[in-house]
């Protein structure tokens, strides 16, 4: 190796990295692995010098393949200033994308980093980043960061001109609208006309968290001429209704997922609906965002070709359309949006004249955009419950059969199942199941009578929250849901929940108020030693008294079953699935202990 690829200097620098034999091996292996392929040494040398997580040499993310001639390491020491401890990991990834992405030095020289949170700056540099994971074909990589790189000056003033309050809410809503879009030529021709749109969505009228930022860029992403300049004009009043419909985060990602397939499959119809019938939007796109994917593009395609979105309804002659509303209603047993006057005419049992034809055929029409997104959920519900007719019998019945829709992994046989039987009458027909039974073989030091009821109760010191073992079945499949985590329909785990409800080793405990409300749950395991695995409680607001109550009740619980409390100092738990295929282990509650 010629003495110019790696001089004394940068070898004693390396040298100097570490007083660990082991740390320096991997950096000068690291070094000369990378002069190999050409890249230079003081290129590789400027990335072992800056920090990383955990102080690790993580040699896997200095092998490169090429080099930048140019890294602003003050600039990226600005950077970390501002992202903290936490955002270490973002040194090396801005070095190396310094050489991968030519011109982002220019992110990091221009930026205003001493003016940003470390939220904030975290977002941005998530927004500018682009790695072969997202894509892997070089061309639409280079295209896409091209695009990004152009955006960049007029984001990052529009940024500082916000309120400070506002710049976290203009950050997400600019990732969320960028790095979901694979499109280079529709996202460079696209963000110009929305950009003024998201700066409006920044303005006080609207709260400072990012909520329904996820609304715009599912619609927009399929939008394209003259329909999204119409979109980019919705008012401030339409997507206040919007913020409100995504306060809760699942809830907020299956309006998502359904705006995103209707206005794929119907775009002036989502756009007709979004200006005149907002509300209703709201709740029929997140009914049919609860069908997975797959489901969800075939519903879409179906419902295209159904006389409610087939018709030519602007082309009919009023009085003719409103006879055609009716008897869709009919067909599809909704109510008539027809008022009873104009109905009485039609059957013959009332006159109307010309004036007034024409002016109960002007609120028919009006009132038709709520019409098919009732149709559209009325064809959704018969689809997600039609094959067990549960919907009705309770509102735990109406989620079960909408996770089982919205699931598409290993658990949706397991909980198909649970509700076909339900439905015949085989309520706790699982809790039977050979696999459950020879669970509780194989661990006979578990009370059946104890950890399968709801025997066992605990109450906060004031007497006002009740903790006890929920038996419900439907019950159990909601502690996702009742207190917004991943667990919950529409989360990125709500198919564990399923294995809540399934295994005979797992248990969920509910924490109600008097009015029966759920106010916090519980996940309670049973591992393979026979130890009580005791899981985080949630929502993560929940207050101190009701914690306490939480403790007092496992400990109770352990000691009626005659188990240990799984501590943090134990061996590793082991907690297997039975029924369910697949389940969300998000570590045990420390504050137990």
């Amino acid at each position: 190796m010629p003495a110019s690829q790696l001089s004394a200097e940068q070898l004693s620098a390396v040298n100097a990295l570490s007083k660990d034999d082991a740390h320096f091996r991997i950096y000068l292996d690291t070094m000369l692995d990378n002069l190999s392929r050409g890249v230079s040494a003081a290129y590789t040398l400027i990335g072992c010098q800056l920090p990383a997580r955990d102080r690790n040499p993580d040699s896997i993310y200095l092998r490169v393949a090429v080099h930048a001639d140019e890294v602003p390491v003050a600039d990226i020491e600005r950077m970390l200033a501002t992202l903290g401890e936490d955002g270490m990991h973002w040194a090396r990834s801005a070095w190396k994308s310094c050489a991968t992405q030519p011109g982002f030095a220019r992110v990091l020289t221009e930026t205003h980093w001493e003016v940003l949170s470390s939220q904030e700056a975290n977002r941005w540099l998530s927004l500018f980043r682009v790695t072969e994971w997202d894509f892997d074909n070089p061309e639409l990589f280079a295209a896409q960061w091209r695009v990004r790189l152009a955006m960049f000056p007029a984001l990052h003033q529009q940024m500082l001109a916000l309120p400070p309050d506002r710049r976290d809410r203009f950050a997400a809503m600019q990732v969320d609208y960028v790095c979901g879009w694979d499109d280079p030529a529709t996202l460079e021709s696209s963000w110009p006309i929305v950009l003024p749109l998201q700066v409006r969505l920044c303005g006080p009228r609207f709260p400072a968290k990012a909520t329904g930022n996820g609304a715009l860029s599912s619609m927009a992403v399929h939008l394209r001429g003259a329909r999204l300049h119409q979109f980019a004009e919705t008012g401030d009043d339409i997507w206040l209704t919007i913020e409100r419909a995504c306060r809760r985060d699942n809830v907020a990602t299956l309006i998502r997922h359904g705006l995103y397939g209707l206005t794929e499959a119907m775009p002036d119809f989502a756009l007709h609906a979004l200006r005149f019938a907002p509300k209703p939007l709201m709740r029929s796109v997140a009914l049919i965002g609860c069908l997975e994917y797959h489901s969800r593009r075939r519903f879409f395609a179906q419902a295209a070709r159904t006389p409610w979105f087939a018709t030519e309804w602007a082309a009919m002659p009023a009085l003719a359309t409103c006879k055609s509303i009716l008897a869709l209603c009919a067909e599809y047993g909704l109510d008539s949006p027809l008022p009873r006057r104009l109905r009485a005419h039609l059957m013959g049992t009332a006159h109307l004249n010309e004036a007034q034809l024409a002016r109960h055929c002007r609120v028919t029409i009006a009132r038709l955009p709520s019409v098919q997104l009732a149709a559209l959920e009325a064809m959704a519900w018969r689809q997600i419950d039609g094959p067990f007719n549960l919907r009705d019998h309770s509102t735990a019945a109406s989620h079960a059969v909408r996770l089982h829709a919205s699931i598409d992994g290993g658990n949706k046989k397991a909980l198909r199942r649970f509700l076909q039987g339900y439905a015949d009458g085989g309520i706790h027909a699982y809790l039977d199941h050979p696999l459950n039974r020879e669970w509780y073989v194989r661990h006979q030091r578990v009370d059946a009578a104890i950890w399968s009821t709801n025997k066992l109760h605990e109450s906060t010191e004031n007497g006002a929250i009740k903790l006890a073992i929920e038996t419900d079945p439907l019950e159990i499949l909601m502690l996702g849901s009742y207190v917004g985590s991943c667990l919950g329909l529409g989360g990125v785990c709500q198919y564990s929940s399923v294995a809540c409800l399934v295994d005979a080793n797992k248990q969920v405990v509910y924490a109600r108020d008097a009015s029966g409300r759920v106010v916090a749950r519980q996940l309670i395991a049973i591992d393979e030693r026979e130890r009580l695995v005791c899981f985080e409680v949630y929502p993560q607001s929940v207050s101190a008294q009701v914690l306490q109550a939480f403790r007092r009740f496992d400990t109770a619980l352990a000691r009626s079953l005659g188990l240990d409390i799984y501590r943090d100092d134990d061996e590793a738990y082991e907690v297997k699935t039975i029924l369910a295929v697949e389940w969300w282990d998000d570590g045990q509650w420390h504050a137990v202990n």
